[in-house]
């Protein structure tokens, strides 16, 4: 007896296709949400911005004279300068595609060019924090490296190659940090907290490692509201924001002094004024990215293209703000 199957009928039996698109797995995109200043206040447009900080007189202790004149101060500024340059991508679909797709093609594109947009606004704003201090646009100032949990500033360990196995973060990695904020009078955020922002894999060590277990959920906060959405617990006097976007450099050390096979991260601790940003106000920019379609101007009108840009610059206004810790991970990949 003959049977009829599937084989034989193969154009009848096919595979169905799910409607709704899919896409990578996404971070939580922050870096941008923690500038507090830009060049909204600004006096014209231009290709970069300064912020100026004005020193104060120190105290004045020494009684005058009775006769004698005092002897003028000399005041001083202090400008940071930031630099804006242009970012952006397309993409160019065909007629083609368009007409045969079982889904709707523009918005699978939309979708994937504006959070393009984002990710890399949020990579330019964390390579401006990786970057050392006296570059072009600012850079971090102060960094701390665990040397088994004691935070060391100085010496030959105090290098990125030179983090082992045992340079986990530490209550007085974090301690350090906050205690010299402290000590040079910076702002916290509603109070004395501070903010921060560490790898996942970094928050597994210092959860495990804090005393008392004193990691405080965002349940407690009298107001857990604002632009930190990514907020996940306190420790140490900082509020910390937890994300596989913090810092993470591959490979940096063998423990001894070079590269080997050594992940290590940047933990960031911010205070009030830390991070600011320029943006062009000229042409169509603005604060946040600019997304464009551009109409159909190829001769049958078939080739449709959509895409983002950007003119912005980011740096750190004041480098005293801001501490990197440099650490490794009991969980990272170190073999």
């Amino acid at each position: 007896m003959a049977d009829t199957t599937s084989t034989d009928y193969d154009t009848l039996v096919t595979a169905t296709h799910h409607t709704v698109a899919m896409y990578d797995l996404r971070p939580q995109l922050f870096y941008d949400s923690l500038v507090e200043l830009d060049n909204t206040e600004s006096t014209h447009n231009g290709s970069s911005h300064n912020f100026n900080r004005y020193t104060d007189m120190p105290a004045q202790t020494t009684p005058l004279g009775e006769v004698a004149d005092v002897t003028p101060v000399t005041l001083a500024d202090l400008p940071r300068t930031v630099t804006v340059s242009e970012y952006g991508a397309a993409v160019q679909t065909s007629g083609f595609l368009r007409a045969t797709a079982y889904m709707e093609v523009n918005p699978i594109v939309s979708e994937i060019i504006g959070f393009n947009a984002g990710l890399s606004v949020d990579t330019i704003a964390r390579n401006r924090l990786e970057a050392a201090a006296g570059t072009t646009n600012g850079g971090v100032l102060n960094v701390v490296y665990s040397d088994a949990g004691t935070p060391i500033v100085t010496g030959t360990e105090a290098a990125r190659n030179r983090i082992g196995l045992a340079d986990l973060i530490s209550a007085q990695v974090i301690n350090y940090a906050t205690a010299k904020l402290r000590g040079l009078s910076a702002m916290g955020f509603g109070g004395t907290t501070y903010f921060g922002v560490m790898h996942p894999d970094v928050a597994f060590d210092l959860r495990a490692a804090a005393p008392g277990n004193q990691w405080s959920d965002p349940h407690i906060y009298v107001d857990t509201s604002g632009v930190y959405n990514a907020v996940v617990g306190t420790f140490g006097g900082v509020r910390w924001m937890e994300s596989p976007r913090a810092s993470l450099f591959a490979n940096a050390s063998n423990g001894a002094g070079a590269g080997g096979n050594i992940d290590v991260y940047g933990s960031y601790v911010f205070a009030k004024q830390a991070f600011g940003k320029m943006f062009s106000k000229g042409d169509d920019y603005g604060r946040d990215p600019v997304f464009t379609s551009r109409p159909r101007i190829d001769h049958l009108e078939r080739l449709q293209s959509k895409g983002w840009k950007h003119m912005v610059g980011y740096l750190v206004t004041r480098e005293e703000c801001v501490f990197r810790l440099e650490t490794v991970s009991s969980i990272g990949v170190n073999a």
